[in-house]
């Protein structure tokens, strides 16, 4: 069947076993199952020129515009002899050190200023724990769990926030090298903290110095009065508020 993948279609397509093939974009198949599910696949000839589809991704997920334009890039890169595929497998042999060791880790020190703080973090935050790991088995769960025994270790929820916005940054990087189609960490929240603050009154001596800095600003700013003030009295201006008037002295405790 060949038709127009648009969302006016999709609202028609009933369950069975068939594909519908775009009009618009050579390649460009949607497949329909028994069930009800619907996937989309991007179908090419390998720089060998073996014909094999690729799954772009379910119809729940994916609207037929961001498929249309998923698949235009899996086209593109087969025009540049990359072969999606081969990038989906060689992705499975990444483990997370060598990724950020001789990828990641070369770029963010060149491009971020903060970069060697960030490799370092990675370095010491999950290495330990994951990196023997391949780039996909650090799922979501993995990293809650990762999370779950540092939160008891009494690490703060900001500090983890914080390497794990890190590590999330070196997954999206990865995505948007086609190192990764996805990245299994997208949908981890960041933890909540507690914003409300501790309450800590001063010392003695902290308020004597604080009044002190205090009375040191607002004499300061007299002056600049003063000053201003004797200015406009040479050149015959109005005169601004007197500072020292006791109608602008603040009261005595």
């Amino acid at each position: 069947m060949k038709a127009k993948l648009g969302k006016r279609l999709l609202e028609t397509l009933q369950p069975g076993s068939y594909e519908v093939w775009d009009t618009e974009l050579p390649g460009f198949v949607l497949r329909i199952r028994d069930g009800g599910t619907q996937t989309y696949y991007c179908v090419y000839r390998t720089p060998a020129g073996r014909r094999t589809r690729i799954a772009i991704g379910t119809t729940a997920v994916l609207t037929p515009v961001q498929a249309r334009d998923r698949a235009k890039e899996i086209l593109a890169d087969i025009t540049k002899g990359i072969d999606p595929m081969e990038v989906k497998r060689q992705s499975k042999t990444y483990s997370l050190e060598t990724y950020i060791t001789d990828h990641y880790g070369p770029w963010v020190e060149t491009h971020r200023k903060s970069g060697s703080y960030m490799m370092a973090r990675l370095k010491r935050c999950f290495f330990k724990d994951f990196k023997d790991s391949p780039l996909m088995e650090l799922t979501t769960l993995s990293l809650e769990q990762w999370r779950s025994k540092r939160l008891k270790a009494d690490i703060e929820p900001s500090t983890l926030n914080r390497d794990i916005s890190i590590i999330k940054a070196a997954y999206s990087k990865a995505v948007e090298w086609e190192i990764l189609s996805v990245s299994p960490l997208s949908k981890i929240k960041p933890s909540k903290v507690d914003q409300t603050g501790v309450v800590r009154f001063l010392s003695i001596d902290e308020e004597v110095n604080f009044r002190k800095a205090i009375d040191t600003r607002e004499e300061e700013i007299r002056l600049e009065r003063d000053s201003g003030n004797q200015w406009r009295k040479d050149r015959n201006y109005p005169q601004l508020p007197n500072l020292r008037s006791p109608l602008f002295r603040p009261e005595a405790p």
